[in-house]
């Protein structure tokens, strides 16, 4: 993805601390032709610089 130089964030403790605050990421997708997003809970490996995530297929 794209990002304008203007806001790039390269502090890795900064993006570590916004993570940990908002542990969630959305999905989006679509379902019967309409938008629908999906909240997913997120879980930050921070020695992996890895983000590791699980939602049921049903959702």
């Amino acid at each position: 993805m794209y990002i304008p130089k203007s806001f790039e964030v390269n502090d890795q403790d900064r993006i570590f601390d916004f993570i940990e605050k908002y542990s969630f990421g959305i999905v989006f997708s679509q379902h019967n032709g309409e938008p629908y997003a999906t909240h997913l809970p997120l879980m930050l490996n921070k020695s992996e610089n890895a983000l590791y995530g699980h939602f049921a297929r049903p959702n």
